[in-house]
Formats: C-alpha cells, structure tokens, sequence
C-alpha cells in the first residue's frame, strides 16, 4: 500500500489494521530528512518512504545539464552569478574531503573515484547492479564518512575542492572566454 498525502503517520496506523498481516505500507509526498526522522520516531508502521523532489537537502533538486565539452575542447559559462566548470569531470573522495578534478586525470593519493562510465554511445558498457547491490554500495560509501558529516541536525561541513588540475583548466578556458568577449 502506498499513501501519498494526508497525515502519514494516522493513515499509516490505520491503513495497517485492514490489510493482510505483513503487508508493507510505503509513503512519500515531499518528504524529507525531518519528517521521514518524525515518522520513524513515531514508530509508525511504515516500511519503506519515497523520496524524490527533496532527494538531497529538503528543497527541491533542480538537475540542469549544462555544456561542457565541443569536440573534446572543455568549455564554460562564464556568467558572473551562473559560471560554470570546463569539461568532464570526476569526484574524487579521500579521508577528509572531495576533490572535483577532469575526468582524465588520474586520483591523487589516497583519493578514490566516485564515478563510472556507464554508457558510451547509447550503449551499455557493463551490466548494471541490482538494487540490493546499489543498496550495499550506497550505505558502505555513506558509512565512511564521519559521524559529525553524517547527522541530521547540523552537521559537520565536507570540504570540497577543485584539484589544481581542474583549477587550471577552468582559469585558462575562463580566460579565453573572457579574452575572446572583447572590452566591456
């Protein structure tokens, strides 16, 4: 059973006393970190919650892709408020922070790559894990972090950086750009 809107912790409780014994109750409906704590604190029979518009932050995720290669040259957007980085990139996670570096360029020591190509040319270059692999992949990734950058309620920054790589890059095709604009 899956409820949507309403108060989810009262349709939850009373949804569950006319179904079959063991059937699963799902909720989402822009739900966020907050509510899925105070559901779960509740201890409201739920088992499972639907995330999706406040996926990372409680607001909303507003994915946008934006062009950063033409023919292999990097390229950016070199608006004052909307600038963005030149080329593929790649994050790179090591013990006290991330570093967004190209996608070339290999880890620095002690880093890890957090992202794969999964498809070149519409093709799929791997089979893709089951949700129960993603699921054991998702949570060990989330368990290396400290504790203080994994609680709810203020948590501790995660530094982030670019590599100086990527900073060169970024500087030299801002540059161009900027060059190439003309005076103002």
């Amino acid at each position: 059973m899956r409820i949507d809107s309403g108060d989810l912790e009262d349709l939850s409780r009373r949804v569950k006393q006319i179904l079959p014994q063991g059937a699963p109750v799902f909720v989402s409906g822009d739900l966020d970190e907050y509510e899925i704590e105070r559901l779960h604190r509740s201890q409201a029979p739920i088992s499972g919650y639907g995330v999706g518009t406040r996926l990372v932050t409680g607001e909303g995720v507003n994915g946008v892709y934006k062009l950063v290669e033409i023919n292999g040259i990097p390229v950016a957007k070199a608006s004052f408020a909307k600038a963005t980085l030149p080329g593929r990139k790649q994050i790179f996670r090591g013990p006290e922070g991330d570093l967004l570096g190209h996608a070339d360029e290999p880890p620095p020591p002690g880093y890890e790559p957090l992202l794969r190509k999964v498809m070149e040319k519409g093709l799929l270059l791997d089979p893709l894990p089951d949700l129960e692999a993603i699921a054991r992949t998702s949570r060990a990734s989330v368990l290396c972090l400290p504790q203080g950058v994994r609680q709810l309620r203020q948590p501790d920054p995660w530094p982030t950086a670019l590599t100086a790589a990527l900073q060169r890059l970024k500087d030299h095709t801002l540059g161009q750009e900027c060059a190439s604009a003309g005076p103002a």
